[in-house]
């Protein structure tokens, strides 16, 4: 799908590779996702449609963030939610928890407790760690096999340096 604008309203809506429209603009914003999933704002409120137009989570949401092909994260009266692309729940978060997009596969979940590493529907795989460190110079640029060569228990970079002689 292609995000379309009206010059007059300012509101977006969506056409295919061909310029065919899809849905006339009615949005007064948009984000298209992978798998022809897109986001769209009405009346203050994200709900997301399919490549062809079918409304699959009605507006709802406060906020969107992203998708990564599998769930949707999104916020309800500030409380962050991981959903399916048919606005069911697959996991709720406590309202201090932040959820960072890392890789298709992983999502980093940081709060109160720690900072813990789920799967996009929401399963542990790391439980929540104080002691987390992600490096994120590089963690978004290596094979997902290789992902667990990026997770620490150290503090911080600076407890791993070698020690001084």
């Amino acid at each position: 799908m292609i995000t379309v604008r009206d010059k007059e309203s300012g509101l977006f809506g969506f056409a295919d590779y061909n310029g065919n429209c899809i849905i006339s603009p009615q949005y007064e914003d948009v984000s298209t996702h992978l798998n022809g999933y897109a986001s769209f704002l009405q009346d203050g409120k994200w709900g997301h449609i399919d490549r062809m137009g079918n409304i699959c989570c009605s507006p709802k949401y406060d906020n969107e963030y992203w998708f990564n092909g599998i769930s949707f994260a999104v916020s309800l009266e500030q409380q962050p939610l991981l959903i399916d692309e048919d606005g069911h729940t697959l996991r709720k978060f406590d309202c201090h928890s932040e959820l960072s997009y890392f890789t298709n596969e992983l999502i980093l979940v940081t709060n109160d407790e720690g900072t813990s590493l789920i799967n996009r529907l929401g399963t542990d795989i790391i439980e929540p760690e104080r002691k987390l460190f992600i490096d994120s110079e590089r963690g978004c640029n290596v094979y997902e096999q290789l992902i667990i060569c990026l997770l620490y228990t150290s503090p911080s970079p600076r407890d791993m340096r070698r020690p001084r002689m």
